[in-house]
């Protein structure tokens, strides 16, 4: 897997192949931020996607949440991201051993963080780590969401830094939340978060900004229900 190594969101990433052409992926360090041509070079692993939230204090980590990934390839950026995960509890709490080392292993300090990594074959590979809470609506809205209210990821960092309160131990959620993008197809953004919404398990719908999607947010009250939920409103957006 070539990546630039200034970059985000997946811009310039290529998996190589005996048969990839080398100079054209050279050429994609021109997505990096900065004016070089520094990249990376990393083993592809296979397997299904996921992240890992938290916060961490003085070699204490406290993990918030953890995230499936739903991706249509290799490359692909997800597009969708559900709390809680519906793995087996035991390849859980392997996601979440294999981000605490992680961030203990970096020397991230005190604040927020993110780990991104997949599950193979062989278990969980930590793809990034990250200083910070991470996006896509998880900790905005998702872990809230989830835990009716009771765990809310900014607020939790807000009070470590403020106060150097870390939360308690982290409850099972008790429904299920999952962030959606649903293609516009040529409708007015307004239009198409309007048609999300109709729904009943979508609670928010509005236009994801830079792309050519509608994020819809879907909560049902049992986090078994979640992936048929999913599947059922990215259905009826098509």
């Amino acid at each position: 897997m070539f990546k630039p190594a200034h970059c985000s969101g997946g811009r310039g990433m290529a998996l190589i192949t005996q048969d990839t052409g080398l100079d054209e992926v050279f050429a994609l360090t021109a997505a990096d931020y900065a004016g070089t041509s520094d990249f990376l070079v990393e083993d592809y692993v296979d397997g299904s996607e996921h992240s890992v939230s938290g916060v961490v204090a003085d070699g204490t980590v406290r993990i918030l949440g953890v995230t499936d990934k739903s991706v249509d390839g290799p490359l692909s950026p997800s597009w969708a991201t559900a709390v809680p995960s519906a793995l087996a509890d035991t390849q859980v709490k392997g996601l979440m051993r294999a981000a605490e080392q992680a961030v203990l292993a970096v020397g991230l300090g005190t604040g927020g963080f993110h780990v991104d990594l997949r599950l193979g074959s062989a278990g969980p590979v930590v793809l990034e780590v990250g200083g910070r809470l991470g996006g896509d609506l998880i900790n905005s809205h998702l872990i809230p969401y989830a835990h009716q209210g009771a765990v809310r990821p900014y607020e939790a960092l807000l009070a470590l830094l403020t106060d150097g309160e870390l939360p308690g131990e982290t409850p099972e959620p008790g429904r299920g939340a999952a962030m959606v993008l649903l293609p516009k197809d040529g409708r007015p953004a307004a239009e198409a978060a309007v048609a999300a919404l109709a729904h009943p398990r979508v609670v928010l719908a509005e236009d994801w900004p830079g792309t050519d999607t509608v994020v819809a947010i879907v909560v049902t009250e049992d986090p078994a229900d979640l992936p048929a939920a999913v599947a059922d409103v990215r259905e009826s957006a098509r």
